[in-house]
């Protein structure tokens, strides 16, 4: 029950950050961290796939009803979650995976942890990009959005881990 509660907490001050602060704050007049996708990546490891799907869902439409980007966010966040586990088996296999498990840095270690978080942001901002300007004209420049807008969204995350995560 406190997993469940510190995990509700984290949606809620997550979803209120990224809504009220980083969706007002653009780097370099281009590109918007997407801290929010921590909610995803660190649910535990085993969650069933339909409540990995279902959270994902339900974290991008909440992020697009306070954004009013029709759905964008969550479609992301679908396609992102559906690969989650792929991604985690690309680093532990089964057998290394504890029930209860979550996904932080101190658990994988630092590179891991990076390339776990780069995928899965690739993942995302290739949704989220592509189908906010619904078009492959500019096709390089998009993609070059996406590139840099994983490197920032990344470094937050990895700050976030750092400062609220990190084994003492």
């Amino acid at each position: 029950m406190n997993k469940i509660f510190s995990h509700i907490i984290r949606f809620v001050a997550l979803v209120l950050l990224q809504v009220l602060v980083f969706n007002k704050v653009l780097l370099f007049e281009h590109f918007n961290p997407y801290l929010y996708l921590v909610i995803l990546l660190m649910l535990p490891v085993h969650i069933k796939h339909w409540l990995l799907l279902v959270i994902g869902f339900v974290t991008g439409l909440t992020v697009d009803i306070f954004s009013c980007s029709l759905g964008i966010h969550a479609s992301a966040c679908v396609l992102a979650c559906a690969f989650r586990p792929f991604i985690i088996n690309l680093f532990h296999n089964e057998k290394e995976l504890k029930q209860g498990i979550v996904p932080e840095l101190a658990w994988f270690g630092m590179s891991s942890y990076i390339f776990y978080t780069l995928l899965f942001v690739f993942i995302h901002h290739i949704v989220f990009y592509f189908l906010s300007v619904f078009t492959f004209d500019n096709f390089f420049r998009t993609l070059f959005y996406i590139l840099v807008n994983t490197l920032i969204t990344t470094l937050f995350v990895i700050i976030y881990q750092m400062l609220f995560h990190s084994r003492k």
